[in-house]
């Protein structure tokens, strides 16, 4: 995390996108609802991006704190008129111990190397209070690798398994964990394979999509995150985990 160092483009396209393309949306959705189940006071964006998220969550908890490595993606948080913003990395989290009742982070954890994401692990425990909850989703299935991947500087991707004995291993107690996008699965897979040799780096799988198809992969991941409430899913192109400090 501490060489990250994204293409130019990268927290461009994450604004332009995540108010309404699909992907976005129906992670929000997603992340929004569990957030609601547990209902904490105090939130940690850990590599909040352009604050998508936390415009949102920001409405039903008391503070939500966001931190990111990147200068520009907390520039525009700020032009988002979002507040508690820190400049910083994640392996070494500017907050007091046992700060947070939850802390999520989405789709960061796969740019972090083996020996930084441990370390991830153990501050995000650190920051936790004594029932604190953390919810991760991070790039999942190594096959699916592609030029996407470069463009978002992924380094790794993850088997659902491997995600999970890393969280147990630092001493969280695993309360849920599955694959996600698992209904749209074939459509991504076919997406990621067509991508993998892909020569420029100018943008990743994101690309403006009619309106009729974006609203239809919104309603199809809004039956997949009903049906995830209840079920977790065999394959799909990201890990979804939510843990609780042991």
């Amino acid at each position: 995390m501490s060489k990250f160092i994204p293409n130019k483009n990268v927290y461009k396209d994450m604004f332009n996108f995540e108010k309404n393309y699909w992907w976005y949306v129906a992670l929000r959705e997603n992340l929004n609802f569990f957030i609601k189940k547990f209902k904490p006071k105090t939130v940690l964006d850990a590599g909040c991006g352009t604050g998508a998220n936390m415009i949102e969550i920001k409405n039903y908890v008391d503070k939500i704190y966001g931190i990111d490595i990147s200068k520009e993606a907390i520039e525009i948080c700020n032009e988002n008129k979002l507040n508690n913003l820190f400049l910083g990395n994640l392996v070494n989290l500017p907050f007091e111990d046992n700060m947070f009742d939850l802390i999520y982070c989405m789709d960061v954890f796969g740019n972090l190397n083996d020996i930084e994401s441990d370390t991830v692990l153990r501050e995000f425990y650190r920051c936790l209070n004594n029932s604190g909850y953390l919810i991760i989703q991070t790039a999942a299935i190594g096959g699916l690798t592609s030029s996407h991947d470069e463009y978002w500087d992924i380094q790794k991707r993850y088997q659902l398994e491997e995600l999970g004995d890393k969280i147990s291993k630092n001493k969280y107690v695993i309360i849920k964990k599955s694959y996600r996008h698992f209904l749209l699965f074939p459509m991504i897979a076919l997406i990621k394979i067509l991508n993998k040799n892909k020569k420029e780096l100018n943008s990743g799988d994101f690309f403006q999509l009619p309106f009729f198809i974006n609203y239809s992969l919104i309603w199809i991941m809004r039956i997949e995150n009903f049906l995830l409430r209840f079920l977790n899913f065999p394959i799909g192109s990201s890990a979804f985990i939510i843990a609780r400090k042991n």
